[in-house]
């Protein structure tokens, strides 16, 4: 059996994914060690969210309706070992289906649980004895684990845990891009996840929601592999994931950031791009902006004799589209750096009657002075007031007045924030996107609007259990074709 040990001397270990067939489309390895502090933390930090204990049950009955009654401390913790893991399968005819590998300490609270749960004699396979889970699962005690899941992975799973490593069939554990995301494991993580290429693909395309919109996104003819890793810290959860793309794939662009300083400490939320040309590429891939730009490509040239190409062009450095308070309604204000300023003022003059035109009826742009830049502000409602101004090589644009004080650095900024300071780079170094979230914010701000994104009041009350997030998303410094994502929950 091969046991993968990461990097560090408290690293939990895997020895899991030797037992798991190497086409598995998802793997997610869990350490339930009683004596590290990291998988105690993260087990009493997920207890304060309704969602995990609900997903974990509904997971449970996936194997067997009986599942979703077994108490952790009664049925599980008296066996459990250190490590146990789930995949999830091909099943074919587009059906996926879960294999459970555990690691057992104590064979006979085990044997009374799977009595528990209905199980019965199945016959036998290369002298293991198998059993029935209703209504079709298999379980059998592969070696020192137990392996509950389709009959044929069970009967795999045997099979490898009684072979040594010349003689076994193909685990995932052997798989080239799973020990390369082996190797990059912390010996703080707690959960580690890995999805093959074609594994994503499998599972994401053709998707719809938040889903759809991570296969478009990740997916790509040079992915190799994707790799997360979760540890538990005395304020949040740290999330480390890695992009794995084959040698010689594009490098995605970076930028050094150097407006978050503008943004105030009291915003409900920021993300910041390499430029709105790399903005634009994003909603293009995921699918979510390709008709908003189509129309955009349409109308521009039409209504002020521009190419939407000719107003990305020049603020192609920096961007960044940030979420404030108003009076009644969400303030959403975009900063750009400019390469040319004179010309990002000219199409913004041009731009000025179309826009007018279209959203107040005939209404002009009407100048100020913004601490001695000229600013330019369309009343449309008491709630909408599209303004916009330019000073020092940055472009500021926003739904409302008030956007227009980050022009300057806030007096108190968002960099304070300490969710956003866990992940905030050195100075100079460049990323590929800078972002935050103050989730109880944003929570009220939707509920002001009477936006209901998220409806389930299990998911609203989790989220408000997430003081703030920062998320930075860079690439590897030693395999420059991987990005890595660096997300931070900062739970009280």
């Amino acid at each position: 059996m091969v046991v993968l040990v990461t990097r560090g001397d408290a690293a939990a270990t895997d020895t899991t994914a030797s037992l798991v067939p190497a086409d598995a489309l998802l793997y997610a390895h869990l350490s339930t060690s009683e004596s590290r502090t990291q998988d105690s933390r993260l087990l009493a930090i997920a207890g304060r969210f309704s969602s995990p204990r609900f997903q974990l049950a509904r997971l449970g009955m996936t194997f067997t309706p009986g599942a979703g009654g077994l108490d952790f401390a009664r049925d599980v913790r008296p066996w459990l070992s250190d490590d146990a893991a789930i995949a999830l399968l091909d099943g074919g005819g587009g059906r996926t289906e879960p294999l459970l590998v555990a690691a057992v300490r104590d064979r006979a609270p085990a044997e009374a649980m799977l009595s528990r749960l209905g199980a019965s004699a199945a016959g036998t396979h290369n002298g293991v004895a198998l059993r029935s889970l209703p209504p079709r699962a298999t379980a059998a005690f592969a070696g020192d684990h137990l392996v509950v899941g389709p009959a044929g992975a069970v009967r795999g799973a045997i099979d490898r845990a009684a072979a040594d490593d010349g003689g076994r069939a193909a685990a995932l554990a052997d798989g080239q891009a799973f020990r390369r995301a082996a190797e990059e494991r912390t010996a703080a993580s707690s959960v580690d996840v890995f999805a093959s290429s074609a594994g994503l693909r499998r599972l994401l395309d053709g998707r719809d929601g938040i889903a759809g919109f991570a296969g478009r996104l990740l997916t790509g003819p040079r992915l190799e592999g994707v790799s997360a890793q979760v540890s538990a810290e005395e304020s949040g959860l740290r999330i480390g994931a890695r992009i794995m793309r084959t040698p010689g794939a594009p490098r995605p662009a970076g930028f050094t950031p150097s407006l978050t300083d503008r943004v105030p400490g009291d915003a409900a939320g920021f993300l910041a791009l390499p430029g709105l040309d790399a903005a634009a590429e994003l909603l293009s891939r995921t699918g979510g902006g390709g008709a908003l730009l189509e129309g955009l490509r349409a109308t521009v040239p039409q209504a002020a004799g521009l190419d939407l190409e000719d107003v990305l062009a020049p603020l192609a450095d920096e961007a960044m589209l940030a979420v404030t308070s108003g009076d009644a309604t969400p303030v959403f204000t975009l900063t750009a750096r400019t390469r040319d300023e004179a010309a990002t003022r000219e199409a913004m003059a041009r731009l000025q009657g179309p826009l007018a035109d279209r959203l107040a009826g005939g209404s002009v742009f009407e100048q100020r002075d913004v601490g001695g830049t000229a600013a330019f502000s369309l009343p449309v409602t008491p709630e909408l007031e599209p303004s916009y101004a330019l000073a020092r090589g940055a472009l500021v644009a926003s739904s409302g007045r008030s956007g227009l004080g980050q022009l300057n650095p806030a007096r108190t900024p968002i960099t304070g924030n300490a969710a956003l300071g866990e992940v905030l780079p050195e100075e100079g170094a460049k990323v590929e996107a800078l972002g935050f979230f103050d989730s109880r914010q944003l929570l009220a701000l939707g509920e002001r609007t009477g936006l209901q994104a998220f409806s389930s009041p299990a998911v609203r009350d989790d989220l408000g259990r997430i003081r703030a997030a920062g998320a930075v998303v860079a690439e590897d410094a030693k395999n420059p074709t991987d990005t890595t994502v660096e997300l931070f929950l900062e739970t009280p």
